[in-house]
């Protein structure tokens, strides 16, 4: 197996469905020793630094059962966040009526960054409303990189939210 991000997804997803988490998310950053990056969430809620631990070595021996060099990369598995990226285009649904920051492979519009309210995902694309024009639509295939800000005032008056505070 190859460090690309897709290969990672499709062999690392089932082994975490069954220890009841799902998969994010998977980034590959090429360097000296690849950094390899793998987004987890609880099935039913947050996931806790323990699980995070365990699903740590289940990807650990995943990669290595399927003939990838452990020692010659490095891996981080953590939970998406609060500001998480966006990967699928299904994934940018969840978020409609947030704020989002979209950074483009090429200018669109003459700018490589928007930031504004997600307003829809259509087919393919999205459309971005961010305060200075009204409105704009970013084909998916021209998204580098996707990720929700948060309204840390909404998620704490939330029930999430607010009730880890009780």
């Amino acid at each position: 197996m190859n460090l690309h991000s897709d290969e990672l997804q499709t062999a690392l997803e089932p082994i975490l469905e069954t220890m009841g988490y799902r998969l994010w998310g998977v980034e590959v950053i090429p360097q000296h020793y690849p950094l390899v990056k793998v987004y987890v969430e609880g099935s039913e809620g947050p996931i806790t630094i323990g699980q995070i631990g365990q699903a740590s070595h289940q990807v650990m021996d995943c990669l290595r059962l399927n003939g990838v060099d452990t020692n010659q990369m490095h891996l981080e598995v953590s939970s998406p966040g609060m500001n998480r990226r966006l990967f699928t285009l299904a994934q940018c649904e969840g978020y409609i009526g947030q704020v989002i920051v979209v950074k483009l492979r090429q200018a669109l519009l003459g700018r490589q960054k928007y930031k504004g309210v997600l307003k829809a995902v259509m087919e393919d694309k999205l459309l971005i409303a961010p305060p200075d024009i009204e409105q704009v639509e970013c084909p998916w295939d021209l998204v580098l990189r996707a990720n929700v800000i948060a309204d840390l005032r909404a998620y704490l008056t939330s029930e999430k939210g607010g009730k880890s505070h009780e």
